[in-house]
């Protein structure tokens, strides 16, 4: 499975269960993917923290009005990954894509007018 997938599966999971901060292992991939949900204001933060020879996240959770600031996520499967990028950007919810300048949201990726593979969206 991939990293992202259980990152974004450990941040809903928490959410459901109304935890305020969440623990996760670093890696350089996961932190521009929180970098990217805290620009979209999906979470509150995040710390990398030293825990020994280990590094943490410490990722802050963010609620709307008593409810999980992420709805709904949509992991695309390998049959629909390729898309057109006007097709993804609706305005409502964000699509991150892995591109040849890193992991960016679709919207960047169309001003920059490059293409790329789409992980996931979320709303």
């Amino acid at each position: 499975m991939n990293k992202y997938v259980l990152l974004l599966n450990c941040i809903t999971n928490a959410q459901t269960r109304g935890h305020n901060i969440l623990v996760y292992k670093y890696s350089k991939y996961i932190f521009f993917i929180l970098s990217i949900l805290y620009e979209e204001n999906f979470i509150k933060g995040f710390l990398i923290k030293n825990s020994g020879p280990k590094k943490n996240f410490y990722i802050l959770l963010k609620y709307k009005n008593d409810k999980q600031a992420i709805s709904t996520i949509f992991i695309s499967d390998k049959n629909s990954r390729k898309k057109d990028l006007e097709k993804i950007h609706n305005g409502v919810s964000i699509s991150i894509i892995s591109t040849s300048k890193g992991l960016i949201t679709s919207e960047t990726a169309c001003l920059l007018k490059i293409g790329g593979v789409l992980l996931f969206t979320i709303k």
